[in-house]
């Protein structure tokens, strides 16, 4: 589920994707804090005290952890005859809420490529193109999020 804010101690965390699992909660258990939330945070724990400590990090966080389960990608991979190389990327926001931007990772054999995809709107697909590496072998190709961020709102 897409949540739209948590709260810890004032500190708000927007646009937080969450597992839901009501068998895996026990007694007091109210729920699981995941890299997604605590990356905003510094995180300092004091095992004989059983505490916590959450010191908010300033700045925009990489949001990829929550936003990677709302996008499909699909990527086509085209060799012209002269060696260029170049990949059309289509990506699928499946979520309430507008994406900013995503950084998408195009791996052939051992060559790495990065592409940028700017405002993908809540329920929309965006489409890029890309030119590679000349003779680039992307007879084999992986895409994957490296980075994205929602379009916030504050509270």
């Amino acid at each position: 589920a897409l949540l739209d804010a948590i709260w810890l101690d004032g500190e708000v965390v927007e646009w937080v994707t969450v597992a839901i699992c009501e068998d895996c909660a026990e007694g007091d258990a109210a729920g699981l804090l995941g890299l997604n939330v605590s990356s905003h945070f510094r995180v300092s724990i004091d095992h004989e005290e059983e505490e916590i400590e959450l010191t908010p990090r300033p700045g925009r966080r990489n949001r990829r952890l929550d936003i990677q389960p709302w996008l499909d990608l699909r990527a086509t991979i085209r060799r012209w005859a002269d060696g260029r190389v170049e990949v059309e990327i289509e990506v699928e926001n499946r979520s309430r809420r507008a994406i900013r931007s995503t950084l998408i990772e195009v791996k052939c054999s051992e060559e790495r490529f990065t592409v940028t995809l700017e405002a993908i709107p809540a329920h929309e697909t965006a489409t890029t193109n890309a030119a590679l590496a000349w003779g680039s072998d992307c007879a084999e190709f992986e895409v994957r999020p490296l980075s994205a961020r929602w379009d916030l709102d504050r509270f």
